[in-house]
């Protein structure tokens, strides 16, 4: 899945970056958010966001693709 994002706020820029979007597995269990946000930070990347779902903790990532490598 690919997403724009573009920024908003103070920067005047008006660039757009492609961002590469992932979701991962469902990790199973008792979801506590905080728990959860730094169980994905930690695993993945400080850029990771983890929420939680009805079966448990979903990480999601989403970075610049690395160049020169295409799914």
């Amino acid at each position: 899945a690919r997403k724009v994002v573009t920024a908003n706020g103070g920067d005047a820029t008006a660039t757009v970056t492609p961002m590469d979007c992932k979701v991962l597995p469902t990790i199973p269990g008792i979801c506590k958010p905080d728990k959860c946000m730094e169980y994905c930070q930690a695993r993945i990347s400080g850029t990771s966001v983890g929420e939680c779902v009805s079966d448990g903790c979903r990480c999601t990532y989403c970075g610049i693709p690395p160049s020169g490598r295409r799914n």
